[in-house]
């Protein structure tokens, strides 16, 4: 009489910092783990990660536990501090999963190759200018940094309506105040005091921001428009900020020449 023999259980390897948690890692740990019986995941050291350029927030322990409490994720291990081959080693899988931007350094590969491991990778079925980490983060800071102007411009509109003097002041005498601090912060430059150019850039913009809200209170324009009419000309003429790219200088001068022609045209035909 025989016996059916236990089929050996299939182990898939991923592997990654993990540093913020988003909808892309839960897509590529999923499709992962799909893969195969049994998914063990590598989360890499903080020694590991900043060699490869990345500064995580949260310490590698964190990172492991968030890991660790994923529903898909059968097993979780640290990396090693030094040697990620050690790792594969150790784990020793059927098939390593690869995030669409990862790519296997020669010795690992060259294992790979060696042992028969297949090496697959994530076609990435989400949009990777959303959901990949270097762009979270810069989401992440962009709130952040946002939040500070809006708490500024508040300010300053608080300051032209309650303030004693702003109250009364018009634009073309405000102006010279801006002017004044313009100078200072030259000055500042001038002698190499950073610290006072730190400082001047900062009354630099407060100034600029009072002038726009008196603007405003004598009907020249809205200075909601001022933040947003900068906002819309650099993504127009620099289009691969957004895009986050390298550019060579000189397809930087095109396209700001391009955009400013076009937006030249534009008003002409108004």
């Amino acid at each position: 009489m025989s016996t059916k023999q236990k089929r050996k259980p299939i182990v898939v390897l991923a592997a990654g910092v993990f540093d913020i948690l988003h909808l892309g890692h839960i897509h590529y740990l999923t499709h992962a783990k799909s893969l195969g019986d049994e998914l063990v995941v590598v989360v890499a050291t903080d020694e590991i990660a900043k060699k490869s350029g990345k500064l995580p927030v949260h310490k590698e322990k964190d990172r492991f536990e968030m890991i660790k409490s994923l529903r898909m994720v059968d097993r979780a291990i640290l990396g090693d501090k030094r040697d990620m081959l050690k790792t594969l080693k150790k784990v020793h899988p059927d098939i390593v999963f690869l995030g669409y931007d990862q790519e296997l350094a020669p010795p690992l590969l060259d294992y790979c190759v060696k042992h028969g491991i297949r090496i697959m990778k994530d076609a990435c079925t989400l949009n990777p200018k959303r959901y990949k980490t270097t762009v979270v983060k810069e989401r992440i800071l962009k709130m952040h940094s946002s939040s500070g102007i809006t708490e500024m411009t508040a300010l300053a509109k608080k300051n032209v309506q309650h303030c004693p003097w702003c109250r009364t002041v018009s634009s073309e005498d405000y102006v010279r105040t801006l002017e004044e601090e313009v100078e200072e912060l030259l000055g500042a430059f001038k002698n190499k005091d950073y610290e006072n150019v730190r400082e001047e850039i900062g009354d630099v913009i407060w100034d600029a921001l009072v002038l726009a809200h008196i603007c405003e209170r004598e009907g020249k324009f809205k200075s909601d428009d001022v933040i947003d009419g900068i906002i819309k000309k650099i993504k127009r003429r620099k289009p691969f900020l957004e895009e986050n790219r390298e550019v060579t200088l000189e397809e930087a001068k095109r396209l700001w020449d391009e955009a400013k022609r076009a937006e030249k045209k534009t008003k002409n035909s108004l």
